[in-house]
């Protein structure tokens, strides 16, 4: 089954939410910083996670979270157990490349050692940021949890997709090749149900390098070799 996705930019301002400076007991202080390496110091003295929140002030998305899931009651109490931190992508840009962020908005969740546990890529409302949150609080569909499936089945190509379609989201397209290649190869026949998406993965790549011809011509063998896929 094929799903595309339109991402768009988006940007954050502070709107209701008050800046607070860190207390000795950041654990219960709800607050947003502004600075990585602030926020990088707060979350290794106190063992918290950080949420990073990629934004630009040109990008509408971005303006469409701050108005709504930024200012939800729900979420903003979860700052009480991670660290929010807005990063301006246009300004920030070291932080921008460490982690690989293309688009925006961009929201990730790392260890309290700014080790990316996973992220959600482009608008999310309050509802559906808050179980992304959850679930990979919880290590289910994390990059780490499905490598870990992996190892044990070696040539399930549903779960090779999913971990292409993470390194996608991170900005390794390398490392996602990789796995999509494994996929198509686990789903020669089609069987599975991912050899179309594979091949669509394949060339949203080549689209994304500008590599337009590439990407047509998969998309081509796409529509050829499986009419009925969405």
């Amino acid at each position: 089954m094929l799903c595309t996705v339109l991402l768009a930019p988006m940007s954050v301002s502070a709107q209701d939410e008050e800046q607070v400076t860190p207390a000795s007991d950041t654990a219960t202080t709800r607050t947003w910083y502004d600075s990585f390496n602030e926020a990088t110091n707060v979350a290794r003295q106190t063992k918290r996670q950080m949420l990073l929140v990629y934004q630009t002030e040109w990008c509408r998305w971005c303006q469409t979270m701050n108005d709504s899931t930024w200012t939800d009651t729900d979420i903003l109490k979860m700052a009480n157990s991670l660290i929010f931190t807005r990063i301006d992508g246009d300004f920030d840009t070291a932080t921008v490349s460490k982690y690989h962020v293309t688009r925006f908005p961009t929201t990730i969740l790392t260890s309290d050692q700014g080790i990316e546990v996973d992220r959600f890529v482009g608008y999310h409302g309050p509802r559906d940021l808050q179980e992304e949150i959850t679930r990979a609080l919880e290590g289910d569909g994390t990059l780490w949890e499905l490598e870990r499936l992996l190892g044990e089945s070696k040539n399930d190509p549903k779960i090779m997709l999913a971990v292409a379609r993470k390194y996608l989201e991170r900005g390794e397209p390398s490392r996602a090749i990789e796995f999509l290649e494994r996929a198509g190869m686990a789903d020669h026949s089609g069987d599975a149900g991912v050899a179309d998406d594979v091949l669509f993965a394949k060339a949203q790549i080549k689209r994304d390098e500008r590599n337009w011809y590439k990407a047509i011509e998969d998309l081509k063998q796409l529509v050829k070799k499986y009419p009925e896929s969405e």
